[in-house]
């Protein structure tokens, strides 16, 4: 294991799961270990219901100031 990647925990709470056609959305929030929050989501298309063809992504830090109303994202 990368020396960097002992020193953070990672926590992920997954806050939604969308499957449609050949796209899979995950949408979700991080806790970093000593880092900021992040909520992200990642976009996967697949052929054959089986192989990755494409893959999409966004990080977004999550700040103490969000105007969400659901307190993550």
């Amino acid at each position: 294991m990368q020396r960097w990647a002992k020193s953070f925990l990672v926590k992920t709470h997954f806050i939604r799961v969308i499957a449609e056609n050949e796209f899979v959305v995950l949408h979700y929030h991080q806790e970093w270990s000593g880092a900021q929050d992040y909520a992200g989501i990642n976009i996967f298309q697949f052929e054959n219901n089986v192989k990755v063809i494409a893959h999409w992504d966004v990080l977004q830090v999550v700040t103490s100031d969000s105007t969400s109303k659901n307190g993550f994202c």
